[in-house]
């Protein structure tokens, strides 16, 4: 089968697209719960993002690394696909819970301090969690493929596991950025 040259670009840049719109379709949703009083921010996918107690290293790093490990191993199962498209609205749920619980707590004058605490970590950890589900649903298919024809899955799920430590790093960094911000934020306030 020949491919026609952008086809392929077209196709993983669309598909990357409908994982944001799922990301980005569990923000309203997580708002709305706020709103409806039915999130705490205790629960696990606000402490991601809202530092409580002096943790926010800690509870974001968690965090991302939880939904890390859920997306490597749907990549290793046959429903891949909609497990990915569930775990991406679910972190787009936790990322509007945490910037309806801080509208909630102070107001109009809670957009700066989201921008600010907030916003920088929820963008590099969703671009990883976004190249994570990528990484997720195309090892499923290589691998449904692979165990077709009988071949080893090995150098494949190699290059799969470092592609996800790498994204682990990168969480890492932006949970250690993110817990920087919150400590700073702290001592001001």
């Amino acid at each position: 089968m020949t491919v026609v040259h952008g086809r392929k670009g077209q196709a993983v840049k669309s598909g990357f697209l409908l994982m944001a719109g799922f990301l980005l379709a569990g923000v309203p949703i997580g708002a709305l719960l706020v709103k409806g009083g039915f999130a705490e921010s205790d629960f696990i996918l606000v402490k991601g993002f809202i530092p409580t107690g002096g943790s926010a290293f800690v509870d974001s790093l968690l965090c991302s690394l939880l939904f890390l490990l859920l997306f490597f191993y749907f990549g290793l199962s046959a429903v891949s696909l909609p497990c990915t498209a569930a775990l991406l609205v679910l972190r787009g749920i936790g990322m509007g819970m945490s910037a309806g619980y801080i509208y909630g707590l102070y107001g109009a004058k809670g957009l700066p301090i989201a921008a600010l605490m907030f916003l920088p970590h929820a963008l590099a950890s969703s671009a990883a969690m976004l190249l994570s589900a990528r990484e997720s649903v195309k090892m499923s298919l290589i691998s449904a493929r692979l165990l077709f024809k009988g071949e080893s899955i090995k150098p494949d799920l190699r290059l799969y596991a470092v592609k996800l430590a790498v994204l682990a790093v990168i969480c890492l960094v932006s949970s250690a950025v993110h817990g920087v911000i919150c400590f700073l934020f702290d001592f001001l306030m």
